[in-house]
């Protein structure tokens, strides 16, 4: 009885879990990883033009007004389930956020690197490093507005395909999750147990492989880690502690049922 009511319990909240999973992912756009254009409205450098060093004038571009991360991505789209339409899509948001982040952290170190004092002007840095480092200060620029180009378009838009198997996903774990609590109401078909695990061995699996996948990248990657394996143990331990070993018992106490019922048919036969 307190493995049928273990059962019930996280089977019954894992379907709720699922199911605002769904209505999230379909009403709330940073849930699936998506941002508003408005959020990256600045995400394009200052231009400054400055005379002083050359003959004619010259751009000059700061990026120092520019947000380095965007912290939802790294958070609201890894709770719920579809680890494996996410990995499918290649994390293109994610990948593109960090390249901003290097670039701008390589941006700084080179800018800040020609600063006699923290308080001067940015233009006065900047002109002093195009002047002293023109050919890095070319490429830096260059690789930043790919990337900040690369973030505008994937992190501003998704796949409806994509969209739609995570919502796919979603509503399988929920299907087999309701399908063992009435397993678990009627303790009958133990067998049934088998599409919640199989769709759980698939997230469990995903969610490692993304773990190990971010494990490369310190810093805010790291929330990606911490969220899936979080999720791994989670149906890890309700696999081992209380779906599986519902289904074992069920299993037995079929097999017994079925044994006793068959001596029951062979004991008049036989005289026993």
């Amino acid at each position: 009885m307190r493995l049928r009511n273990l059962v019930i319990l996280v089977t019954t909240f894992q379907a709720l879990f699922d199911m605002t999973g769904i209505i999230v992912t379909i009403f709330c756009p940073p849930c699936r990883g998506v941002l508003h254009p408005d959020h990256l409205s600045q995400d394009s450098p200052t231009q400054f033009e400055d005379a002083s060093w050359t003959e004619e004038p010259q751009v000059y571009k700061d990026y120092s007004n520019i947000k380095s991360s965007q912290y939802s991505i790294y958070v609201l789209p890894h709770i719920f389930s579809g680890v494996v339409p996410r990995m499918v899509d290649g994390f293109k948001c994610i990948t593109a956020d960090q390249m901003v982040l290097e670039y701008l952290d390589d941006w700084e170190f080179l800018v800040g690197s020609m600063k006699d004092d923290p308080r001067e002007h940015i233009i006065l840095s900047l002109s002093e490093a195009y002047l002293k480092q023109p050919e890095k200060m070319k490429i830096l620029e260059e690789k930043l507005d790919e990337a900040l180009s690369m973030r505008r378009q994937f992190c501003t838009t998704k796949e409806d395909g994509i969209i739609l198997l995570e919502l796919v996903a979603m509503a399988a774990n929920t299907i087999s999750a309701l399908l063992i609590l009435a397993i678990s109401a009627c303790n009958k078909l133990p067998r049934l147990h088998i599409p919640w695990m199989i769709f759980s061995a698939f997230e469990i699996t995903g969610n490692v492989c993304v773990s190990a996948a971010f494990l490369l990248y310190p810093g805010l990657p790291y929330l990606v880690c911490l969220i899936c394996m979080t999720k791994v143990m989670w149906l890890r331990w309700v696999w081992a502690k209380a779906v599986r070993r519902q289904m074992h018992s069920q299993i037995d106490q079929q097999d017994k049922s079925e044994d006793l019922a068959l001596k029951l048919i062979i004991s008049p036969r036989t005289g026993i």
